[in-house]
């Protein structure tokens, strides 16, 4: 029966209703939130994504634009590379400082414009790598406005590495930040800078790297 007419039983029939458009891309957009796995919460910040795989942590990190928070739920997650440059800061953020665990991160080498990691904070999580074959954090050439905060950070070859190795015509790694972190147990330097520009370090517990007869393992080199 259409719309405010009668049915051939004499029973009126109800309105017919259909969806706006508006609905349809909401409804839509929610099922490629869920089939993903990531939950994603808009605020007038920006949009939180939280993650608790490391496909989820991947997808995340491949697809925030700017202005995205990704929270880590807790868990352990493997080595992830922050792929390229953001139009404004991308924070990767854990739910808590020791129940979150990270194998590591790294910016990508030899990265050109598209490529290198700019705009990223990373705070309150455990970093500790499963071997010293990796630096637990690398920031390689071209990287920029990197924040590194409330983290403890615990083995690897070296637990931050800002490498701009080799020098010439190359864009330096330039204001890195590394403030209010834990960083320990590195079996060669803890921290090593081979080149860089605006580097800070600040309010860092720096200490007990690793016996290591084959390296003069320094606290910051």
């Amino acid at each position: 029966a259409m719309p405010g007419t009668t049915s051939h039983e004499g029973i009126p029939s109800a309105p017919r209703r259909s969806l706006s458009y508006g609905r349809v891309v909401i409804i839509l957009g929610s099922l490629v939130a869920i089939v993903t796995g990531i939950l994603v919460l808009r605020s007038s910040t920006g949009m939180t994504l939280e993650v608790g795989t490391d496909r989820e942590l991947r997808l995340a990190l491949e697809r925030a634009t700017g202005g995205e928070t990704i929270v880590l739920q807790p868990g352990r997650y493997g080595f992830h590379y922050l792929p390229k440059p953001y139009a404004s800061r991308v924070t990767v953020l854990g739910v808590d400082r020791g129940s979150v665990q990270v194998e590591g991160f790294s910016t990508v080498a030899n990265a050109d414009a598209t490529t290198a990691a700019a705009n990223v904070l990373i705070r309150n999580m455990t970093i500790s790598g499963p071997d010293s074959s990796r630096d637990a954090i690398t920031i390689n050439r071209g990287a920029h406005n990197i924040v590194i905060e409330e983290l403890t950070i615990k083995g690897g070859h070296r637990c931050v590495n800002i490498n701009s190795y080799p020098y010439s015509g190359v864009t330096w790694a330039h204001d890195i930040t590394v403030r209010d972190s834990d960083l320990s147990h590195s079996l060669s330097d803890v921290v090593q800078i081979t080149g860089g520009r605006n580097v800070v370090f600040e309010h860092n517990f720096i200490h007990d790297p690793q016996d290591n007869p084959d390296d003069h393992v320094d606290g910051i080199q």
